[in-house]
């Protein structure tokens, strides 16, 4: 009994971790998750700093993080350029660290040592995503939950830009309802669909709801779906039954002819929808219409010194402004922060080698997802995919035995 009750507890701080991103929740949601686990088992503090330990290029990198904004807070003052809208790297950064990475750690090790069966992260984070799919139904449902429910998590400064897209998207609960949720929700509906071919087909009763999430709030899911689709296409022919890799297949076809029934009723929706297509339809032809036009007028990067250590400017709030990932970065901190961002994440990328296959191919598959994603936003903070890319790194460590001997029973 008192697991069940401990496995639901982790279930609910899990879904708000991943879900709920306003002010200092997070720090509070990943403090507050990482002390009662010790307190159910206090060996996982000492695993923990024997993680870092043997891997101390995680403190050189949070300490190197920390110094670079640090000089480079002062060269912007020193220049008069100081704004406090740069912050938010450090405030990013620290939540990586000291935010992220615990409770992806603590995490994995509850799902390891105290909860029981096969695939137990991702039933975890199946779990998760379900509950999400039911806010999104619910809300699309209810005009009054979707108000209270985004009006709930929504930061004041967007409730303007809200109301704008209202009318044919953000359903659910997330503060991410246009970027990272709908990806998280992606991939989510890509492994679950490989779980059905491969071993239960329960898992794929779900897929649709999972799809219906994306649609319903952000093209870019698609997009990340259609990518994780194609790189792990050879793998599901390979390794599964055709005949029900076919089927499935089918299935999905004759539910996404009904969905797309219904965004002709749904004429918000609809137009939205398929503006998306015809968008991407002519970026392969070469030209740049709509999001991708936008998004083209975004990409600028500083001249000279600027381009390789930044003009300390954060341009998602500048005058000119940019949502693109690696445009705020090089114009804050130039490529030199660029890579090394990317460096410390490609880390653990490197290290999943040593992890087996089965752990490399998800966390490079997630990983590609953020580089992807990344053109769309500000993809390498706290957000629902990469809380997702350290838990599976750290529970495959623990599940490789690297350094189980710190826990003394399992």
């Amino acid at each position: 009994m008192a697991i069940k009750i401990q496995y639901l507890f982790v279930v609910v701080m899990l879904f708000f971790y991943l879900f709920f991103n306003g002010g200092g929740v997070g720090f509070f949601l990943s403090s507050m998750f990482c002390f009662i686990i010790f307190l159910w088992d206090r060996n996982s503090l000492f695993c923990f700093f024997s993680f870092l330990k043997r891997n101390l290029y995680i403190v050189f990198a949070f300490v190197f993080f920390l110094v670079f904004f640090l000089l480079r807070e002062f060269f912007s003052a020193f220049h008069n350029d100081f704004e406090l809208e740069n912050l938010v790297f450090v405030y990013r950064v620290i939540q990586v660290f000291l935010g992220v990475i615990p409770f992806s750690f603590f995490l994995s090790y509850f799902v390891f040592f105290k909860s029981n069966g096969e695939d137990k992260l991702f039933k975890l984070f199946f779990l998760v995503s379900i509950i999400q799919s039911f806010f999104v139904v619910i809300s699309y449902f209810s005009s009054s939950v979707r108000e209270f429910l985004t009006l709930a998590v929504i930061d004041d400064r967007y409730k303007e830009v809200l109301s704008a897209v209202l009318h044919y998207r953000i359903y659910g609960f997330s503060t991410n309802y246009t970027f990272t949720m709908p990806v998280f929700m992606a991939i989510a509906a890509l492994f679950s669909f490989i779980k059905s071919v491969r071993s239960n087909i329960f898992y794929f009763l779900f897929v649709p709801f999972f799809i219906f999430s994306i649609y319903l709030n952000a093209r870019v899911g698609l997009l990340v779906l259609f990518f994780l689709v194609v790189f792990y296409a050879p793998y599901l022919i390979k390794y599964s039954n055709f005949y029900k890799l076919l089927s499935l297949f089918l299935l999905l076809s004759v539910f996404a002819y009904f969905l797309s029934f219904w965004y002709d009723l749904e004429v918000g929706l609809n137009h939205w929808f398929l503006a998306g297509v015809e968008e991407l339809r002519q970026l392969l032809d070469g030209r740049l219409l709509g999001t991708f036009s936008v998004l083209g007028d975004m990409f600028f990067i500083p001249d000279g010194w600027g381009l390789l250590f930044g003009d300390g400017v954060n341009v998602f709030h500048a005058e000119r402004n940019s949502d693109v990932g690696y445009i705020i970065s090089i114009n804050y901190g130039g490529l030199f922060y660029l890579l090394m961002l990317l460096g410390f994440y490609f880390l653990f990328v490197f290290n999943s080698l040593y992890l087996g296959k089965q752990c490399f191919w998800v966390v490079f598959s997630v990983f590609l997802c953020l580089i992807l994603i990344n053109f769309k936003g500000d993809a390498f903070y706290r957000n629902e995919v990469t809380t997702l890319f350290f838990s599976v790194f750290f529970y495959f460590y623990f599940k490789y035995n690297f350094f189980c001997y710190c826990h003394i029973s399992k």
